[in-house]
């Protein structure tokens, strides 16, 4: 369906490489993904698994944690709040700074857009395995629908609410219970590489979210002024203390989410899916909400990236998947949008197949992707030229 005229930006006024496509010789990731600046052939993400392989010596980044941890503890009732889904990531980060550093740890949850079953459950084992205490944040529906669905209009973002209350919702917390720290798990450079917007030091500004991904650069309040209802919980808290320290563990630690998994499986109680998750090959990375396998489809859309990608990514960085098999694992799923994911997207935003795929198809990159209507859930696909560039690329062929 075309879309009117003037109804949406178009994807140029979103993305406008003016740069040859490429992918990284590594992790086939796409130079159009945001951010995705390449040297020598390398993703920034690539470039940093170097860079933490090589160059960091994280027993002098564990010193800084303790010494950092060490000065900031208080006399209340916990030491550090730590973000957590109930997934892999976030719980390893918990039980390492309880169980590791011997810190008092709160955890808290802003709710996702739509619960899956086993992330509901995830979150409850998390604490009875752990003992570490949870506050679950569940914003008002209507609201955190409304701002799920301007991303998606204006920005082809369906989970911008979601994105956007994390860091309003933490400080909530951590100002209600007097805690000094703010303890994230992984920084965006473990996927991204790093960003020149982004503080290079161990502690997060305020301005290193408002410049990142959160509301990408735009004043909250000017996103949600249209809004209707309670906005508070996208809403940066007044007169917070000064004291308040943010910071991502994987500054301190060497990120690797087969370890994590292991660690969260034996001691948090996590259970991954029975199958694969919709739209990739693994069954325990974002597995807690239902809108996340659409929300990765609209980064295909917009950029060549799906959630498959990001999984190829880290494999291939972490674990040894050949190029080979990564090439298998993209071209079976990238292209794909379940049909259990676009049920749940529809209704979720509460809209008819018309109205979704109108919201879809306003961003489709027509500099990567070719158009098939009747390919029904597989309308998006690579040009066959960039498809061919990916496949040389893998074999070690042509431009890189």
């Amino acid at each position: 369906m075309e879309k009117e005229e003037n109804t949406y930006r178009t994807i140029d006024e979103r993305l406008n490489p003016k740069k040859e496509i490429t992918f990284c010789r590594r992790c086939l990731m796409p130079n159009t993904r945001p951010w995705g600046e390449f040297e020598d052939g390398l993703c920034g993400a690539c470039r940093f698994d170097d860079k933490k392989n090589n160059e960091i010596d994280w027993m002098v980044k564990e010193l800084e944690l303790r010494n950092i941890l060490s000065e900031s503890r208080i006399n209340g009732d916990y030491d550090v709040l730590v973000p957590v889904s109930g997934g892999k990531d976030g719980s390893y980060t918990a039980y390492q700074m309880k169980n590791k550093y011997g810190c008092k740890v709160l955890t808290a949850t802003l709710a996702p857009p739509m619960w899956s079953g086993i992330g509901l459950r995830n979150l409850k084992r998390f604490s009875r395995f752990t003992g570490i205490p949870n506050i679950l944040i569940t914003p008002p529906y209507d609201e955190y629908r409304a701002i799920n669905w301007k991303g998606m209009t204006e920005m082809g973002y369906p989970k911008r609410g979601f994105v956007a209350g994390l860091v309003p919702s933490m400080m909530r917390i951590a100002k209600a219970f007097n805690i000094p720290i703010i303890m994230w798990g992984e920084h965006e450079e473990e996927y991204e590489g790093e960003r020149d917007v982004h503080n290079k030091g161990s502690i997060i500004t305020f301005d290193d979210f408002m410049n990142s991904d959160d509301f990408c650069g735009a004043d909250p309040n000017e996103f949600l002024k249209d809004i209707k209802g309670d906005t508070s919980f996208w809403q940066m808290p007044e007169n917070m203390p000064n004291n308040l320290t943010q910071m991502h563990f994987s500054r301190f630690e060497k990120w690797n989410s087969k370890k994590h998994l292991q660690i969260a499986m034996e001691k948090c109680g996590l259970q991954p899916r029975s199958s694969f998750s919709p739209g990739t090959y693994t069954n325990s990375c974002q597995i807690d909400d239902d809108l996340y396998t659409f929300f990765m489809y609209m980064a295909f859309v917009k950029f060549g990236f799906s959630r498959v990608t990001n999984d190829v990514g880290i494999d291939c960085r972490q674990n040894g998947m050949s190029k080979h098999e990564a090439i298998i694992k993209l071209e079976e799923y990238e292209h794909d949008l379940p049909m259990s994911s676009y049920n749940d997207a529809k209704w979720y935003f509460d809209k008819t197949g018309p109205e979704l795929w109108q919201a879809i198809n306003q961003w489709h990159n027509k500099e990567l992707l070719d158009y098939t209507p009747n390919n029904w859930f597989q309308q998006f696909k690579w040009k066959p030229e960039l498809l061919q560039k990916r496949r040389d690329i893998a074999h070690g062929k042509g431009s890189q």
